[in-house]
């Protein structure tokens, strides 16, 4: 989850969030706001993966439900990384966090989304997602 809510909240009332004296990550219009504005700016995406925590999974929620494409989870287990389901090779994946630098990595989960074999197309954080200088991938920062 991330620590940082009032980032976040900050970020959702910019965009157009009602209510924005008393948005939380708690309530619906925040997760809400932040994922259409995601979603509004990607096409082409079978699959959005996500840390498997409930910030980012209501988040990865809307931005799958928006684009019409399918949401599946990276759990951690000491330090053993996988994914909630199986997926098929070659799905156009965007990696999506709110703050990457509080999970194992983004490097660890874009090295587990191309050992699924995966089409990585891009990486988006609501936060700095911390050092990106190993990632080949577009990263999109929101806030």
């Amino acid at each position: 989850m991330t620590t940082n809510s009032a980032a976040v909240t900050a970020l959702a009332a910019k965009l157009g969030a009602a209510g924005a004296d008393t948005l939380t990550l708690q309530r619906p219009i925040v997760p809400e706001t932040v994922g259409k504005e995601i979603a509004r700016r990607f096409t082409d995406v079978d699959l959005v993966l996500t840390p498997d925590n409930i910030d980012d999974a209501v988040l990865g929620h809307v931005v799958a439900r928006e684009l019409g494409a399918d949401l599946v989870f990276a759990w951690n287990d000491e330090g053993l990384l996988g994914l909630t389901q199986t997926t098929a090779a070659g799905m156009r994946t965007l990696l999506l966090s709110y703050d990457w630098a509080t999970y194992p990595g983004l490097t660890s989960i874009v090295t587990l989304a191309q050992s699924e074999l995966l089409d990585a197309i891009g990486v988006v954080s609501v936060l700095s997602p911390g050092p990106v200088s190993d990632v080949e991938l577009p990263v999109t920062l929101l806030a």
